[in-house]
């Protein structure tokens, strides 16, 4: 009934929009107020199970509660005729909207709903470099961080669902097809919306830049997703074990155009749609460079949402490598605080664990961005600089790191960035999972932080944290 409610809100906000059609309409997201932090507090006391599960449920029963406040207060302003609802996001909690004037984003902002609103902005990319490569026995990656020695234990990702949001995947690449995730409620191809849960055809996962189910990986030359997702759990079919953790499954959410840009609404829908088909960990190679207050207030919220239900959240520093000074080097959402709270720092925390990238022999890459990074926007204020938030969390091979080739369905590609780093330790958190799936992602960060090989200056540093 709850649902059927709330898509009848959502039915009437069509009909207003389509009597005002002729008018010029700008998509942006609105986010509600964030709600009882007690509750929060108690929920994440839970063991990772029912902590999932009941976070899902407030989360959507705090999002409908909003939503409906929000049109309660859009008919009260007499903005009912100016305003589209496209679409709930209860991650994060807010949703995406469309407006028929500035004047009308002027008044939206004063409703006691919203605590923000954007106007869909483009703006996070791919953070790696590329060239060709051959096919080796194993990806140097992979033995760097000692995968090798989990798999002797029967540790291979087995069970763990890994969403790897980037520019899609090449689902049919011999190293990876056999670890695809596949929705079982839809029937592929058939252009219809089979379970009921708003996308059709999302068979594979989704492609939230053209709205469609297919999620291949379409960038050119350097097929980023498909990259990324062979760090992931490539089986080395094809003559290279690239995946850390090639038992696992992967889920492809493509959030990024062939371009190697996406934008907001993307990235926020992609984000759920990764927690609502119950992925264990996030694998995300993109970034915002050099944040402004508007893209941290943006992200926070969704890295926030994500720990709440018990889902890490692997982040590409970025590739600035001291193109901006500290505290605005590092790539948002990685500046985000990590689950784990280290001694001395805000009791706030994110899923974001933040990832820089080191070569062969262990040393930091030229181009890997450095902290620390900041927090004193006008909603968010924990972390002013100096001395800011230390970033990054860890870091994890990004150099000439060699895995899966989205241009055919055997080949291999040789890249570089953080954006290679960050899936190093998806992987990683995808292998810890298999060992102990009751793991919240504050004990999966405090192993990664804590047993890590301590580089640059004793303890957590602004280069390799």
């Amino acid at each position: 009934m709850k649902r059927a409610v709330l898509l009848a809100i959502l039915f009437a906000m069509t009909i207003v929009f389509a009597r005002e059609s002729a008018q010029s309409w700008q998509k942006g997201i609105v986010f509600f107020k964030r709600g009882d932090y007690q509750i929060r507090r108690e929920i994440m006391s839970y063991p990772r199970p029912l902590r999932r599960k009941f976070a899902e449920k407030y989360l959507k029963a705090l999002n409908e509660s909003y939503l409906r406040q929000f049109v309660a207060e859009l008919k009260q302003n007499g903005l009912e005729a100016k305003v589209k609802v496209v679409r709930s996001v209860w991650l994060g909690n807010g949703a995406i909207i469309m407006w028929c004037d500035n004047t009308a984003k002027d008044k939206l902002e004063k409703l006691s709903s919203v605590e923000a609103i954007y106007e869909d902005f483009w703006g996070y990319e791919a953070l790696g470099t590329n060239s060709p490569a051959d096919a080796l026995d194993i990806a140097w990656g992979v033995t760097k961080i000692g995968a090798p020695s989990a798999w002797a234990a029967g540790l291979r990702g087995q069970n763990v669902l890994v969403a790897i949001l980037d520019s899609g995947v090449r689902y049919t690449h011999d190293d990876l097809r056999n670890n695809m995730w596949f929705n079982d409620d839809e029937i592929p191809s058939n252009g219809v919306d089979d379970d009921g849960n708003g996308y059709i055809d999302d068979y594979y996962g989704y492609d939230f830049i053209n709205d469609d189910g297919d999620p291949m990986d379409d960038m050119p030359v350097f097929y980023h997703g498909t990259h990324c997702a062979g760090i992931v759990a490539g089986t080395g079919a094809s003559g290279t074990q690239t995946g850390v953790a090639p038992r696992a499954k992967i889920m492809a959410v493509k959030v990024m155009a062939a371009s190697g840009t996406g934008d907001a609404e993307a990235l926020a829908l992609g984000l759920q749609y990764a927690a609502e088909n119950y992925a264990d960990v996030i694998s995300l190679s993109v970034g915002f460079r050099n944040p402004d207050d508007m893209v941290k207030k943006f992200a926070r919220p969704l890295m926030e949402d994500l720990l709440l239900l018990g889902i890490p959240a692997a982040v590409a520093a970025g590739n600035e490598g001291g193109v901006y000074p500290a505290p605005h080097d590092i790539s948002s959402p990685a500046d985000c605080p990590s689950p784990w709270r280290r001694p001395g720092e805000d009791s706030a925390r994110t899923a974001a664990i933040a990832v820089g990238a080191t070569d062969q022999y262990d040393q930091i890459a030229a181009s890997s961005s450095y902290g620390p990074t900041e927090w004193n926007t006008d909603r968010y204020h924990d972390y002013p600089y100096p001395p800011g938030l230390m970033k990054p969390d860890v870091a994890a091979p990004g150099v000439n790191i060699n895995s899966t080739w989205g241009g055919s369905d055997n080949g291999y590609w040789r890249s570089s960035g953080t954006s290679m780093a960050a899936p190093h330790v998806a992987g990683a958190l995808a292998l810890m999972l298999s060992k102990n799936p009751l793991a919240t992602p504050e004990l999966l960060d405090s192993l990664l932080q804590t047993t890590a090989l301590d580089r640059g200056r004793p303890g957590k540093d602004s280069l390799y944290g």
